[in-house]
Formats: structure tokens, sequence, C-alpha cells
């Protein structure tokens, strides 16, 4: 193999350049047939396929399971590696090319809209909007069922495990707690 990656949930993913994974122990459980593959989350991998299509070579992704199984079938556009977090996934939808977050069979919980969206901490997850408007991208943040609880004005945005939300704005920065979030979640 030429790379091998750092356990994850037990696993290991190797390349050749291909990838495929094993087990920490060396048994070997998906021979090196992917474009690439994530990490594990929550007992599933990402993985990328490049497919033929009448505009050339496209990569898509979906999900295996630590048996090697496909259990969501690939149909994502593959620009990141996605993890699962209690349960939810930010991907990219590969026919309209807005992001959206998937349950761990495959279905939307939270349908594309985003221009670009990622994991949830907690009950939140920071997301962008193309706002033509204001003529740009901004930040927001989300619940998990996908209703806006900070509007889409923030220039960057970042949730820390903590519970602490770093906030900027026009080169103004600020914080708050979840705590907060929560009160202005509830109105």
């Amino acid at each position: 193999f030429t790379e091998i990656s750092p356990p994850s949930e037990g696993m290991v993913v190797i390349r050749t350049p291909l990838s495929g994974f094993a087990k920490s122990s060396g048994e070997i459980i998906v021979e090196p047939q992917y474009f690439s593959l994530g990490s594990f989350s929550e007992g599933l991998i990402s993985f990328t396929k490049v497919v033929r299509t009448d505009e050339g070579r496209t990569p898509i992704t979906g999900f295996l399971n630590k048996a090697g199984d496909v259990v969501i079938e690939p149909r994502f556009a593959s620009r990141y590696s996605f993890h699962f977090l209690d349960g939810i996934a930010p991907v990219l939808d590969h026919q309209i090319l807005k992001w959206g977050y998937i349950d761990k069979s495959g279905n939307w919980i939270i349908s594309p809209q985003f221009t670009e969206a990622y994991p949830f901490v907690g009950d939140y997850a920071v997301a962008d909007k193309l706002i033509l408007e204001r003529d740009g991208r901004y930040l927001g943040v989300i619940n998990k069922q996908g209703e806006t609880v900070l509007p889409f004005v923030y220039d960057e945005i970042s949730i820390s495990e903590n519970g602490e939300i770093f906030l900027e704005k026009d080169n103004v920065s600020s914080t708050m707690s979840v705590e907060e979030l929560l009160v202005a979640d509830e109105h």
C-alpha cells in the first residue's frame, strides 16, 4: 500500500492509489477500488467513485458500512469527504449543486438549499447562502429542523464544542453562547 490512514472506529483506509479499508488488525474488508474514501464516523464511511457522463468523468459519493456494503448509493457531488455526527451529514446534491443534510438512511432531513453547509455542533449548524440582493455569500445558523436561528447576514461564524459562537459582520467580531442562541431560537 502507498498509504495507510490513522485508525478511525477500529478501521484504516488503505491506498494503492485506489482506496479500500481494513480493520486495524490488518484484515482487509474492502480491496482498493474507490477513487477516495473519507474516514469512519458513526459506522459509515463516504466513498467516491468516478462515473462517465455526457459531460465527461464525474466523481460521485455514497456511503459504506464497516462490512463494505453500500448503504447509501452514490448520488452526491464529492468536493469533500462527508461525515455523520449525531446521525446527520451535510452533503452536496449532485444534480442541483446545493447543500442539505441527510440521515444515515440517505433521506433528506433538510433539503438542499445552501451554497455550503457545515456539520452540526449540538443542535446547530452553520450554513452559507448566496444572497443576490446583497451581492454575496452570507453565513447563518440553522437548527435540526432547517429553521434559520441566526439570519444569513454574517461574513464568518464558527461554533465551538464548548458552546461558544464566534460571529463576524463587516469586520466587527462578537461572541455569544449557545444558551443565548437557544433564547433566539425560541422566538
